[in-house]
């Protein structure tokens, strides 16, 4: 097969998305935790809007989650002008059992807030 894909130019940047990965956020006990950021592309510096938030949450069984695992489809989220962030969180299986990873995800979204002008 020789046919060749085409993709199409964007000279206005459209739709574009950045990922901030392995941004830290500490819990309760101590331990750093991460979650990436996938956001609209600035094109502009000055560009000071806030964006929606969705905070994603890997399923995976009480187990540490792969946080990359969905970035290409959240991906689009972000080109539709959402910010999206993969939460970790810790494993139940290495003794942190319930409400352990509630407790991580809730302490994600507090710092989330905290930091929206940096990734809203």
């Amino acid at each position: 097969m020789n046919d060749i894909i085409k993709i199409p130019m964007n000279p206005t940047l459209e739709g574009l998305a950045e990922i901030k990965s392995d941004v830290g956020f500490p819990t309760a006990t101590g331990q750093d935790l991460k979650l990436s950021v996938i956001m609209p592309w600035r094109i502009d510096a000055q560009d000071t809007r806030r964006f929606p938030l969705i905070v994603f949450i890997q399923g995976s069984g009480f187990t540490f989650p792969n946080i990359y695992y969905e970035i290409p489809q959240l991906s689009q989220l972000a080109q539709k002008g959402y910010v999206v962030a993969t939460v970790t969180h810790r494993n139940c299986m290495e003794g942190h059992p319930f409400p352990a990873y509630l407790q991580d995800v809730k302490t994600a979204i507090r710092f989330l807030r905290a930091n929206a002008d940096t990734y809203m």
